[in-house]
């Protein structure tokens, strides 16, 4: 069952590309861990992926998030020895401007922890491994809200805080990204939508929360932004109740493509 559900995992990233259909579920690490930690159980959710031809992605960055406490990865593996997903990561090659179902995705593994030495190696993995990774997001973290302050405070207290400046400063987000982290601009996949997409989405969530809402900054804001990127590839995304409106306000634009359901947690009991 196990090699059965693997292979089809796969067959359906494939498909993701050949198809252009974004068939992948995204859950949140507060997802993850209601489901982990038994308070919703799981086979709702199983049989409504099946049922839809989709498949459970967990995210390089999701799983650093969720290995901060050893009884989450616990609880998480004793999960995974029902419930397969994919760890699935493109790295930064969204960077190369390619439309987002020829990414190239360079890690596709599936996780099933069907013995009991499978679940030793993956706390083993996700508890000591990941530890390094846990303390970049923590520097990463203080860095971007630096760079968010200052980003904001020079904003002209004049200038419009609505939809009106959203494609020129994602045109000129798009551009400071690709600048910052040396990559060279492909000019023409600078107004294809479906081209940076995790960049435009991490920039919507961005935009909606500090321009047009005027929101303060919260500690968990910069594992949102990431996860806003990831969730660009997906087809139903489930978070929290905030970033779920973040999303759906964003994804109205014609600058983005995106999910094609994005829900709160409470979703996840009855999947529809």
């Amino acid at each position: 069952m196990e090699n059965l559900d693997g292979f089809q995992t796969f067959a359906w990233v494939v498909l993701n590309s050949i198809a252009r259909a974004r068939n992948a579920i995204y859950l949140d690490t507060n997802a993850w861990s209601l489901l982990a930690k038994g308070e919703v159980p799981a086979e709702p959710l199983e049989k409504w992926a099946k049922a839809n031809g989709c498949f459970l992605w967990v995210a390089r960055m999701q799983v650093a998030e969720l290995a901060a406490r050893r009884e989450i990865v616990e609880m998480l593996a004793s999960l995974l020895e029902r419930v397969g997903v994919l760890l699935l990561d493109r790295d930064q090659n969204e960077f190369t401007g390619l439309p987002w179902h020829q990414v190239p995705i360079p890690l596709q593994q599936f996780l099933r922890l069907s013995t009991q030495e499978l679940k030793e190696e993956f706390i083993q993995q996700f508890t000591v491994t990941m530890e390094p990774a846990r303390q970049q997001l923590e520097r990463d973290r203080a860095t971007f809200k630096t760079w968010l302050d200052q980003a904001l405070a020079t904003i002209p207290p004049d200038d419009r805080r609505d939809w009106s400046t959203f494609s020129r400063r994602l045109e000129s987000w798009i551009r400071y990204k690709c600048m910052s982290n040396g990559r060279e601009l492909n000019e023409a996949a600078l107004h294809n939508p479906e081209c940076y997409v995790g960049l435009r989405l991490s920039y919507a969530v961005l935009f909606v929360r500090y321009v047009l809402n005027r929101q303060t900054w919260q500690d968990g804001d910069y594992l949102d932004y990431l996860h806003a990127a990831d969730m660009a590839y997906a087809r139903v995304v489930v978070t929290e109740r905030n970033m779920a409106e973040c999303i759906r306000q964003a994804i109205r634009r014609p600058e983005l493509t995106g999910p094609e359901l994005v829900v709160d947690t409470s979703w996840l009991r009855e999947p529809h």
